[in-house]
Formats: C-alpha cells, structure tokens, sequence
C-alpha cells in the first residue's frame, strides 16, 4: 500500500448489530470497528510506530476480551458473521497495493451514492457544530490530525458525523483520472493522499510566540504548491500595539509599532465616487448583503446558515492537516507564496543573481515591478492553459502557472526599454507589448489558449499610460517601482526609529495610480470610474422615476430616499491583491512597517467564494441556474469548446455574480471568527489574521473542493466569462 494513504472504508453489515468495540494490528495497518444503530462503522487507519489505532469505547463498562495470537479482539458475537465481516473488512486491503484503490475516494463515493450512514441516524437526531472552546476531541481520542475525514464532517461528541457530501457535477467522466494544478511530480502528490491527509508540515516555531507575534514562513501549504523550509518572521496585527510582518524574502524581528490614527473614508454624501474607490466602503456595503443573506433574503442564492459549520470544520482541518500548533509558520496571503511552486524560493533566487552594486531599494522596486505586472495577468487561465519552465521543463497551471510565466518574461526583459537593465518594468516596455508577444511570453497558442489573452494584453497597455500619467507616483521613468519612493517621502509616513506607512495611503496611490487601466465601460458616478464596483439588486435601490401617467402636483421629497450610489457594492479585488502582495518586498527588503491592514477583507473571487457553494451554504436559485446553463451552452459553440463537466455561467456584471461576491467578503470575516474560536485551544493565545485564513484555509480550501468535485476542469461551480481583468 502507498505509504501516504491512509485509507477509511466504510462497511454496512445490518446482521452485526452488537458489536461493541474490536482492535486489529495487521501488517502495521490498524483497524477500529464501532457498532451504532444497525450499522457497522470500519475505519482503516496507518498507525504510529509501535502503536494501535486509538479506542474510544461506547461505554466504561469493558467488555470481556477474547485474546487472539496478535491482537485482543473484545466481541459480543462470533461464528460466521465475524468472520465474514473480517475477510470483508481485509479484502480491499490486501488488494490495495496491486489495484491502487484510493480509499478515501471510495468512502466518499459510498457515503454519497450507497446512503450507508443513513440508518445510524434514524432517531433523527441533530449533529451539532464544534462547541465553543475549539476542542476537537475528548481526552484519549489521540490526535485526530492523522486520520483522513470527509470534508463535510462534523464533530458530535468526539465521533466523525457526516450530515452531507459536497454536489455532484451535472456531468462527469468518471473514467478519466483527475489531473493536477501543476504537473511537476513535486507538486502534485496531494492528489494521491486524502482531502485530509497529514502533509509534511513545516517545522516547529522554537519558543513560545507572544499573543501578538505570529512567525511566518514560505510554505504555504496549497493542495499544489510545496514550499521551501520556513523562516521565522512575524505578522502584522493591526495599526497599534501590534507587530509588524516580514516575509520570506528577508525576515527580520519583531518590532512593536505605536498607534497610528487612519484616516476616515469619504463622506458618501459628498463625494460618493471617493467614497467608493475606498477600502472601508468594501466591508461595510458587503454587510448589507451578508445580513440579507443571513436572513436568506437572497435575490440569486437560498442560504442555508446550518451548514456553515461544515465551512469551518473543513477550513480548521485543512489548517490542521499542513501545519503545526499554533500555527504560526502560516505565512500572508500574498503573490509571492506562486512563485514558490515546486519548492523552489525564485524568488529568493533572483534577488542573489543582482550585482553587489544593486541596493535593497533598488531591489525593492524591481520587486514591485515584477509583482504588479504578474498580480494584473493573474486572472482565471482557463481549463486548456499550461505553461512549460524555460528553466526547468515542467509544467504549471493557474494562479502558479502565471506566476512562473511572468517570473520568466520577466528575466527576459519583456517588460524593460532598457537594454542596460532587463529586470524592469517601464512604460515604454509595456507600450511596445502586443498580444502576439504576450501570447507567446505566456505560450498560449491553438490546443493551449489562455482566456482573455487580448483582456490582459490591453489591461499592460492601459498600465503604461498610467505610469506615463501618474509622474508623481511612478518617477519619470514611469516604473511601478518608483512607488515605495513616494510611500517613504509622504507626509503620513512615520520615520522617526522606523518606517511606517499607513495603508490607505498605499492604498491611495494605488487606486488613483492606476485608475487609466480600468475599462471604459466599468462604473462610473460624475465622470469617476469606481473600478471593482457594480450595482446590486441586493442593495438599497433608489425610487423609480414617475411616468407621466403617474404624475402628481405633489412630488415625493428626497429626504431619506435612496441615493443612486447607494446601490452600488464595491469590492476591489484586484487593488485588494494589489496591497496583500506588494507590502511583502517592502516589509522585507526595506523593513518598512505597515498600519491599518486590518481594513483588508478577503479577496471576493471563485475561489473563496466558491468554498461556499459546494460546502453547502449558498445554493444558486433554478431560474439562475437555467439561464447561467444557458449562457454556458452558448459559450461552448461560440468558443468551440466541448463540455465536459457543466455548470453555470455568467458576465462579471451579472447581479448573480455581483450578489455572490457581495456575500463572499462578510463570510469570510465570519470565517475567520469562527475558526479562531473553532481552534482556540491549538492557538494558545494566537489569533490567526485574515490574511492567514485566505491562504491556508478559504482559498486553498475552495480549490480543493473544486478538484474534488469536479475533477476533470477543477473549475468553481459557477462559472464567470471573464475578460481577464476581473478574475
């Protein structure tokens, strides 16, 4: 048997009705049988060295053992029955090594489609969430972390309950073996192992952390990312009495900043556009869509709230499963956790090849050069798109496909007029590119087409006529870089012992820096383009204007109505990726502190949001789902693209996207609560940030939902046609 399954099987013998509890050590493979209702529960498990499967009785009454020659085996029954269900329970086992039977496919496969677990619930009684300590199991229960569970498993008394198993695809080929996000053989062995299976987990933090210190490392964890070892370095809290991050790249010691007072958004009634280019108005207009969705007062979605302790379950294992208590080697959401596919730090990499003459600043901007540019082509690639290394020969897909592609084109000076320094980005460089060399930077061609190559193509060229524009943020040289110049000179930045710059100043420069890149057709309120920002059925809507046929002499008065921004939900997601990914060389190369990073919320895309979906928790109404099936049957014959594993599609614009993303942003604030309190025992004292939650548990979480229940594209469950400026 492959030594990283840890497989369960699951066995219905309705004739073995009181079996109480039985031990067996074959081989080194444990076996723990459990009698309740009329069903037989089996769970096969790889135990420690030396050790058996733990043994949780039903009651404290033992029941008289009957020795055997290589185990104690404690029945109520015996004769044929036990014996039959032994050889039922070691067949598979035996088979195992000759037929590669992935077990943990197989159980859910029987949980999903055979309703095996139905009759040991027949009192109906109800499965409740974890309770409130954040305690997983009761004393003896030995750690759980080892033991492969379903990802819609809940926690009831110390026992594995399983209430729902995630959608069936409308179609599938079962036949057809999933392939995986990056086809590197370092990359990819999460497949061949359990949604939960135990990875090799980074290194213990040495010491005890403080309530405000969390370390940090590289390894990031995702179902196909490897990481390299971690390095200690600590993660910010908020804008006072907290510590500030580091990253990978350079790490460097905790250091206490003082508190900083953040400016206050706009006033919508004055200036309505300002104040929804503002990060504060993402999280506090996506509220109005949370609270409705809480109430299931959906326009597009029935919710159901039972199910988001599944989400939490599922996140907090996950968490569990790739790190170690009190997981503080969780590195921040970021762009450069990509590069690092395969377990190679490029990163780190390309910083040593620069000359001695090359200084930490200049390091910096070359850093934001490349991440900016590789944070804008980082929207959905498609199902058909891979990437081959020019450095190595393997094969990437997605998010870390992209990074690798704009890492290389990148070193090859794509993006550089300078024949002096290829390792820039300018705006003469950008204005040079045409979808023909940035197809070929990114090997897209017939057979292997990217999606919205033209889409991103046109968003680096609205990109240097923003660099060309915004000479105060980008120098005359127009390089994104340039900016940590003018971070380092605002009046707001504090530099009396160290440097600190408040985020919506970053946040500033950005937005207003790079509103040239946004399309013409995005919304817009008196000429200002908001950007990330569309209107919304689920919010206020302002009054009809009368009809001549419903004219009246006394027009309604204007106080209190509903203004027409007010229908506007903001999100600003890529902005938002934008901050998460371009602080970490500036914190790290510069050691520049940031305050306010706590106005982040999580990134509203498919995958975070699609972790909701096919947990449970939102469910797409019929009529949507018929049109978005419609719009996807369109798009096949238009794109000539061949079904495989259907689902419903819609416009960045559709209000059922909109509504989606909307309610995404105010989940994922409830799940990061509710994993800290979910896990409060293993973090000691430790809050696990935002930032950390996205990269360890909802966004790697939500992909691996994806692969699972629809192997064959791993795509979200609803699909978006994206231009590649959005997703």
């Amino acid at each position: 048997m492959p030594p990283q399954l840890a497989p369960i099987l699951f066995l219905h013998v309705p004739f073995f009705r009181r079996l109480r509890v039985f031990s067996l050590s074959v081989s080194g493979v444990g076996a723990v049988g459990m009698a309740q209702g009329g069903s037989t529960f089996f769970q096969l498990t790889r135990p420690k060295a030396k050790q058996t499967a733990d043994i949780v009785p039903r009651k404290s009454r033992k029941p008289p053992p009957i020795k055997l020659a290589w185990q104690t085996l404690d029945l109520s029954t015996s004769g044929l029955p036990s014996l039959l269900s032994l050889f039922l329970l070691l067949f598979p086992l035996l088979l195992s090594p000759l037929l590669q039977i992935d077990f943990v496919h197989l159980r859910i496969f029987l949980s999903r489609h055979l309703s095996i677990f139905g009759e040991a619930n027949k009192d109906n009684t109800p499965v409740h969430s974890p309770d409130e300590s954040g305690s997983e199991a009761s004393p003896g229960h030995g750690d759980r972390r080892n033991r492969p569970v379903s990802p819609t498993a809940q926690l009831v008394a110390g026992q594995i309950q399983f209430n729902s198993a995630p959608p069936e695809p409308l179609q599938r080929n079962p036949t057809k073996p999933p392939s995986h996000e990056a086809l590197d053989p370092a990359v990819t062995h999460s497949a061949k192992m359990g949604l939960f299976s135990r990875k090799e987990k980074a290194p213990k933090a040495s010491g005890k952390p403080s309530i405000n210190t969390s370390n940090v490392s590289i390894a990031s964890g995702a179902s196909s990312i490897k990481s390299p070892p971690p390095r200690s370095t600590t993660m910010n809290r908020s804008s006072g009495t907290s510590t500030t991050p580091g990253t990978p790249l350079t790490p460097f010691s905790p250091t206490s900043i003082p508190k900083v007072d953040l400016p206050r958004p706009p006033d919508p009634q004055l200036d309505p556009a300002g104040y929804l280019r503002s990060l504060g108005a993402v999280r506090e207009r996506s509220k109005i869509v949370t609270d409705k969705a809480i109430r299931n007062e959906l326009k597009h979605f029935d919710v159901d709230m039972r199910k988001f302790p599944d989400v939490v379950t599922f996140v907090s294992q996950i968490i569990k499963r790739d790190y170690d208590a009190p997981y503080n080697s969780i590195p921040s959401h970021g762009r450069h956790q990509h590069f690092c596919v395969g377990g190679r730090d490029r990163i780190a990499q390309l910083l040593s090849t620069f000359p001695e003459d090359v200084d930490n600043s200049e390091k910096c901007r070359r850093m934001i050069d490349l991440f900016l540019v590789s944070v804008l082509l980082d929207a959905g690639a498609g199902t058909k798109w891979s990437y081959k290394s020019t450095e190595n020969g393997r094969i990437y897909r997605r998010s870390e496909g992209i990074a690798v592609a704009s890492l290389e084109m990148f070193k090859s000076g794509l993006f550089s007029s300078d024949s002096r320094n290829k390792f820039q980005v300018d705006k003469e460089g950008l204005r040079n590119l045409t979808v023909e060399r940035v197809a070929a930077g990114l090997q897209s061609k017939p057979g292997n087409e990217m999606a919205g190559i033209e889409g991103r193509t046109q968003l680096l060229q609205r990109l240097a006529n923003a660099l060309t524009e915004k000479r105060e943020y980008f120098g005359d040289s127009g390089r994104p870089g340039h900016m940590v110049d003018y971070l380092l000179s605002h009046p707001s930045t504090q530099a009396s012992s160290m440097p600190i710059v408040i985020l919506p100043t970053l946040w500033n420069l950005l937005m207003n820096g790079l509103m040239p890149i946004w399309p013409a057709s995005r919304t817009s309120i008196n000429g200002v383009s908001l950007g990330d920002a569309w209107p919304c059925q689920s919010m206020p809507q302002p009054p009809q204007s009368p009809t001549t046929s419903q004219f009246s002499p006394f027009p309604p008065s204007a106080q209190n109505s509903t203004a027409a921004w007010e229908s506007i939900l903001p999100f600003h997601k890529l902005t938002q990726w934008l901050c998460y990914s371009l602080m970490q060389p500036m914190q790290s190369l510069l050691r520049i502190h940031f305050a306010g990073v706590e106005l982040l919320t999580g990134l509203p895309e498919y995958r975070n949001g699609g972790l909701f979906i096919d947990l449970g928790v939102l469910t797409l109404k019929a009529d949507d789902s018929e049109r978005g099936l419609e719009h996807y049957d369109e798009h096949c014959r238009r794109t000539n693209v061949k079904p495989v594993e259907v689902a419903p599609m819609f416009e960045p614009s559709d209000d059922v996207i909109v509504e989606w993303r909307g309610v995404t942003v105010g989940f994922l604030d409830r799940l990061c609560a509710e994993v800290n309190k979910h896990m409060k025992n293993d973090l000691k004292g430790n809050q696990l940030t935002l930032a950390q939650i996205l990269e360890a548990g909802s966004w790697k979480g939500g992909r691996e939902m994806a692969e699972f229940s629809r192997p064959n594209t791993k795509e979200p469950p609803i699909l978006i046609d994206s231009d590649g400026t959005v997703f």
